[in-house]
């Protein structure tokens, strides 16, 4: 179970304040003789591909989806910086959502990541407990 503490309202709260700066992080297949990335292990991907190639810069941050009604769901990802230009390295069949850098440090990240991906802000924290009534007849 997730607990929402000040501290985690006030990162989410941020982050959504920066969906303007959301961009496409267009994919780049990267290989060399004995590597692949994994489908769904954006991370590790990542620290991998960096650490073969020193020049590259890895980058965390979160796919930010927009929904309807104005909530986001984020999910936490990683990504590469060449020369200031990101790109994604990790295969997906799915469509990649925009990209949000994370601002704090590699800690916070680590301790964000798995617990809070797919999260949708802002935050739902209430439950009504009054029975759901459903319509006589549907109208598809």
């Amino acid at each position: 179970m997730r607990i929402i503490t000040p501290e985690i309202e006030s990162y989410f709260a941020s982050l959504h304040s920066r969906y303007d700066e959301a961009i496409p992080v267009p994919f780049e297949a990267a290989s060399a003789n004995d590597w692949m990335p994994t489908p769904a292990l954006c991370h590790d991907n990542v620290n991998d591909w960096a650490e073969r190639n020193p020049h590259l810069k890895v980058v965390r941050g979160w796919y930010a989806e927009m929904l309807f009604g104005g909530g986001c769901r984020y999910v936490s990802h990683s990504v590469i910086e060449r020369d200031g230009v990101l790109f994604d390295i990790t295969p997906t069949e799915c469509s990649r959502p925009p990209f949000i850098r994370h601002v704090g440090t590699q800690e916070e990240f680590d301790g964000l990541k798995m617990a809070w991906t797919g999260v949708i802000y802002p935050f739902i924290d209430f439950l009504s407990n009054e029975p759901a009534v459903a319509p006589d007849e549907f109208s598809w």
